[in-house]
């Protein structure tokens, strides 16, 4: 395998994510002489993912970024459409009184009722999860100015940066 190293190094600076950065770290380092299986032990990956990440950069030389990064995968549709999952999360960013619910803040089992009848699906318990990070909030205990009218304990609250 012969990929030119000063192509790696400038698509290491380049790329954003982690993943593809550590797969051109293990392709530098292999060029360098590192065996493929200190490579695994490195990333704590297994031997074989090295080879396949090697092979990889040997298929497009020319593009190395397009070689570090995972080809875009369909999984599975949401449940809710772009504009009906955006609606949702401007409503999950106000307090669900606002939403006609008799609570000060979000649970994820009040985001699965809340969206089983707005928006007539269900979600896990996990997803209604995901649903209240992406709408900022986060589980924390309330500070002591933001207890008000809330009974003690964790709560998915806006974040501080807010």
């Amino acid at each position: 395998m012969s990929l030119n190293i000063d192509t790696l190094r400038e698509a290491l600076w380049t790329v954003d994510d982690a993943e593809p950065a550590i797969r051109l770290l293990a392709v530098i380092a292999y060029q360098h002489g590192v065996s493929q299986t200190e490579l695994a032990d490195w990333f704590g990956v297994s031997r074989k993912t090295i080879h396949n990440w090697l092979v990889r950069f040997e298929e497009r030389p020319d593009s190395p970024i397009t070689a570090a990064r995972n080809a875009p995968r369909s999984g599975r549709p949401s449940k809710l459409s772009e504009g009906d999952r955006e609606e949702l999360l401007e409503q999950l960013r106000s307090p669900p009184r606002g939403a006609g619910h008799g609570h000060e803040t979000w649970t994820p089992e009040l985001v699965r009722r809340h969206v089983v009848t707005n928006y007539g699906c269900n979600y896990s318990l996990e997803s209604c999860r995901r649903l209240l990070r992406d709408a900022g909030l986060v589980y924390r205990e309330p500070a002591s100015d933001e207890r008000v009218g809330i009974e003690s304990g964790r709560r998915w609250l806006p974040s501080k940066d807010e």
